[in-house]
């Protein structure tokens, strides 16, 4: 009876330390799983902290081009009205011209007849 209950001992040790074994293997695997679980979540955070910054830095340079915009914007409504005051200049400068033209046409004109009167006087001065 002694061999029969060292044999059950052996066995019964032999069968607990096969399945400690095996336990132990199964929590290593599953502490591997875990471990790489773990890296991809941190993978994860690193990606997603990268993609804000970035996103960040896209907003920045979104704002910074919609300031810059604007004030092209404003440039050109401050060159239009340039443009309206010269275009108005440029017709008022038209309008003098021709208005200067007449005058000239009546200056000439009046010279004209003033020398045809003065022809007319010297020659009435010479008939005298």
């Amino acid at each position: 009876m002694v061999e029969i209950a060292e044999v059950a001992t052996y066995v019964l040790g032999a069968v607990s330390a096969t399945a400690l074994s095996v336990g132990a293997k199964k929590a290593w695997s599953l502490d591997m799983r875990l471990s790489r679980t773990e890296d991809r979540v941190n993978d994860l955070h690193e990606s997603h902290t990268k993609m804000s910054d970035s996103l960040s830095s896209l907003q920045r340079t979104s704002d910074k081009t919609c300031a810059q915009m604007e004030g092209l914007v404003k440039g050109m409504d401050t060159m239009n009205a340039k443009i309206d005051a010269n275009s108005a200049q440029i017709v008022k400068l038209a309008v003098a011209q021709v208005e200067y033209g007449r005058a000239m046409g009546k200056i000439e004109s009046g010279v004209e007849a003033l020398s045809s009167r003065v022809g007319k006087i010297e020659g009435g001065v010479e008939a005298l």
